[in-house]
């Protein structure tokens, strides 16, 4: 918010008062970015590092998933996720994936840039788990529980 703060009185003291409604209006809809469910699309084979994850084996059998926004913050970048100290894929803007955990404890990771951001999570048997990650602006990335399923 305060690169958002910075930029209006930069535009408006800078005598490009015309432009200020405009970016305005544009820093809001960049604000307001969470993918629509059933609208984000697969991470990429060759951003996925772990693809035995991607299929349930064994007691490794609870879907996780993680839906990245979409938006103007950080959209060209990628999150990579790790899981137990194990990169699991590289997200872009708009993508989900799922993986297949076993239950107990697991530690998600989130890297961004120089941000780093752990979530200890306990996963239940047969408890499906999706997450949104969201990338905030000067915080870097969020793992908050989302009702959806991408």
């Amino acid at each position: 918010m305060f690169c958002l703060g910075l930029t209006v009185k930069l535009l408006y003291d800078s005598g490009m008062r015309i432009l200020l409604p405009a970016f305005l209006v544009l820093a809001l809809v960049g604000c307001t970015t969470e993918t629509k469910p059933g609208t984000a699309t697969a991470v990429p084979s060759d951003k996925i590092f772990q693809p035995a994850l991607l299929t349930p084996s064994g007691a490794r059998n609870v879907p996780l998933t993680v839906t990245r926004d979409t938006g103007i913050i950080g959209m060209g970048s990628s999150v990579v996720l790790l899981v137990d100290g194990k990169e699991v894929a590289k997200l872009g803007a708009g993508q989900v994936v799922t993986i297949y955990v076993t239950p107990g404890q697991v530690v998600l990771e989130l890297r961004h840039g120089f941000y780093r951001r752990q979530y200890p999570e306990t996963i239940a048997p047969r408890t499906p788990k999706r997450y949104r990650l969201e990338i905030m602006d000067m915080a870097g990335p969020f793992l908050w529980p989302s009702p959806y399923q991408s």
